[in-house]
This record gives structure tokens, C-alpha cells and sequence, in this order.
């Protein structure tokens, strides 16, 4: 399972983030390139990466997250929807997802 998270070590050196311009701090970080070979899917894996990627957010003291998702994956909506994402964008073949953290 570690291999499946090496590839999102990028993310969490500074590389998919919005900082606050006056305080300086990070205010969202961003999920993104995830995905379950078809294989796969319905067993779980994509629940463990999320539950990882909150762990992560958390242990960074990070107060939310953010993704994209094409309007027409339903199956992932219904998973991140599971996992707290709230959409709080929708734009022309995507929205945004959002999730609040707290310490």
C-alpha cells in the first residue's frame, strides 16, 4: 500500500497549494491525479487514499481541501461525498469539491 502513496508525497511538499497572501499561511490544499485502475474498483482502495490523503491534511494542521471532478463521474461524487467533500462549485464539465478540517 505505501507505493500507491509515493506518488502523492509531491502534494504535500508545497507543490498543489493556496497560501493566504497577508498571513503568509496555507490556506487549501489540493487533491488531485487520484484514481483506481478499473480493475480495482469496489474494494476499497479508493476510500484508503482518502482517508490517507485526511490524514495527511491533518497532520499538517491544514484547515481544507479542495478537488475537481468532471460532472459526470457520479461514482466518484458518491465516494467523496461519503468521505465529507461538499460541492461548492460547479462549473461547465467539473465542480468543485470541498472539504473542512479542523484541529
Amino acid at each position: 500500500m505505501l507505493k500507491i502513496f509515493e506518488r502523492n508525497k509531491k502534494i504535500f511538499q508545497g507543490k498543489y497549494y493556496q497560501v493566504d497572501q497577508v498571513n503568509k499561511t496555507i490556506t487549501t490544499v489540493w487533491l488531485v491525479d487520484i484514481g483506481v485502475h478499473p480493475n480495482y474498483r469496489r474494494s476499497g482502495i479508493g476510500s484508503k487514499l482518502l482517508v490517507e490523503f485526511d490524514n495527511r491534511v491533518k497532520e499538517l494542521g491544514l484547515l481544507k481541501g479542495s478537488l475537481s471532478v468532471k460532472n459526470d463521474n457520479h461514482e466518484a461524487i458518491k465516494v467523496y461525498e461519503k468521505h465529507g467533500w461538499e460541492i461548492t462549485q460547479v462549473r461547465q464539465s467539473a465542480c468543485v469539491m470541498t472539504k473542512y478540517y479542523s484541529n
